[in-house]
């Protein structure tokens, strides 16, 4: 029997968290699971689960974890071996598309929030929640506050053991991209140090990096000068 796959789906309206249970050859008989169950109001986006399939993190209005606060929103990290799941507050901040380890103790995301105290000026910053506390990966500042919005780190994708974070950013990370062009960079959190993988001039750059799950291999677009023309896959 092939271990049971799981997927997450987002539903709108009164928006809840809900997991699709698919066992191969089994396609047929599904189990619904609804991991969230909030107000009308409360909005839940953005679910990443683990490769284990124990974890999912999200972005939530609702104080699912009662920590407390007036957050506009919450990252959520969710143990859903349990049911009802259980619910820890990374941060009070967005986390779109966050990334997740394979046993789910580790997840990374991007965002332009202030949890830690350490982002005021809202550049959009790599976070890593390690598993114990939250961590500002990144401190950047943009080019100017008129270029805030497009200045910045993003996507983070996490490797299966935690260890190596890929991501985009158009900031001198590396002291390696003074042009301010969109590159490739891999944080590396055991010895706390960044790599620049490329170098790119004349184009707008790189960006949604995906990296393979031992951390040796990165996948990641090469956006052209003009958006019509055809993106490449590296």
């Amino acid at each position: 029997m092939h271990r049971g796959r799981i997927l997450t789906l987002l539903l709108c309206g009164a928006t809840i968290l809900c997991l699709v249970s698919l066992r191969a050859g089994h396609a047929q008989r599904t189990g619904l699971r609804r991991i969230t169950s909030t107000s009308e109001e409360g909005i839940n986006l953005n679910p990443s689960i683990s490769g284990d399939g124990g974890v999912i993190g999200f972005e939530s209005t609702e104080d699912l974890a009662a920590a407390g606060g007036s957050d506009h929103f919450r990252a959520i990290r969710a143990s859903i071996g349990s049911d009802p799941a259980a619910f820890f507050q990374m941060g009070g901040s967005r986390a779109v598309a966050p990334a997740v380890s394979q046993d789910g103790s580790r997840i990374a995301f991007a965002s332009k929030d202030d949890p830690l105290g350490t982002n005021t000026d809202g550049n959009s910053e790599i976070f890593l929640f390690d598993g114990a506390k939250l961590i500002q990966v990144t401190n950047t500042s943009p080019g100017s506050l008129a270029n805030r919005i497009t200045n910045g780190n993003f996507q983070p994708s996490i490797s299966d053991d935690g260890r190596f974070i890929a991501f985009s950013s158009n900031r001198d990370v590396a002291s390696q991209n003074s042009d301010g062009n969109l590159e490739i960079f891999v944080y590396d959190t055991t010895v706390a140090s960044f790599t620049q993988l490329t170098n790119s001039s004349g184009i707008i750059g790189f960006s949604d990096a995906k990296i393979g799950g031992d951390g040796s291999t990165v996948a990641y677009i090469r956006d052209p000068e003009h958006r019509r023309a055809r993106r490449a896959i590296c």
